[in-house]
């Protein structure tokens, strides 16, 4: 299961992140996976996605057949971390 949404919080709890701390966009865009197969339902990563200036957000997350995850969303950010 993919959870997705927004942040502003400094102390949200990442595992394996791409981005490990917020940003200060203000808010910081998330994404969080689990494992509901096990039990106790296992954290399989969870990563903050924002930039410096103005906000991002996840609005939809998928996980394809092959283990590829998709993330849909927004920022007003020139920053954003996925950016090159």
């Amino acid at each position: 299961m993919i959870v997705g949404g927004s942040t502003t919080g400094t102390d949200f709890p990442t595992h394996d992140p791409y981005q490990a701390a917020n940003s200060g966009g203000n808010p910081d865009a998330f994404v969080t996976i689990f494992d509901l197969s096990k039990n106790p339902v296992e954290l399989i990563m969870s990563t903050y996605l924002g930039a410096s200036i103005n906000g991002s957000w996840t609005r939809d997350a998928y996980i394809d057949e092959d283990g590829y995850f998709y993330i849909a969303g927004g920022t007003m950010a020139d920053n954003f971390v996925g950016h090159d």
